[in-house]
């Protein structure tokens, strides 16, 4: 019986997370993919590829360049409408980020559990990109399947923005 490096069984749990994957249903069917150095290598290198853009999308998402009327390349094409009428154009509130707020978040966590979000749309692996307005503020946070909502951003909107 072979046994799997811990780094390649690190690789194959993220490959075969629950939440992209059917593969559990064939429960004694599964046929694992090959492990050799080579195979392993390639998959390592795309699931690197794949955390680079996660973090991008959330790079992008939690800054005031973010639009969520057009989300643009790093998000699925359905979070951007490919029919827009001319009326429909959307004004961008300005935004300035409060990175000192940041810190105090936590303190807001149940307000935002019970509010309703403005932005609530999702990736391929399930985690959700959320934006929420109270008042001036606008914050933006992510949230991965059965985890706490993630803040990255919080920003003062219109002319409350600095």
């Amino acid at each position: 019986e072979k046994v799997v490096a811990k780094e390649d069984a690190q690789v194959l749990l993220k490959v075969f997370e629950p939440t992209l994957s059917d593969r559990r249903e064939e429960a004694d069917s599964f046929v694992p993919p090959p492990t050799s150095l080579s195979y392993m290598h390639r998959l390592k290198m795309l699931v690197n590829e794949e955390a680079g853009v996660q973090k991008q999308r959330k790079d992008l998402f939690f800054s005031p360049e973010f639009s969520m009327d057009d989300a643009g390349a790093l998000f699925p094409s359905s979070w951007t409408s490919s029919i827009q009428l001319e009326q429909d154009t959307p004004v961008e509130s300005k935004l300035s980020l409060l990175p000192s707020f940041h810190a105090d978040i936590d303190g807001m966590q149940d307000l935002l559990a019970t509010s309703e979000p403005i932005f609530d749309k999702a990736v391929e692996d399930g985690t959700r990109f959320l934006a929420y307005r109270l008042g001036g503020l606008e914050i933006r946070g992510t949230k991965a399947p059965d985890s706490a909502l993630e803040v990255g951003a919080v920003f003062a909107v219109g002319d409350r923005a600095l």
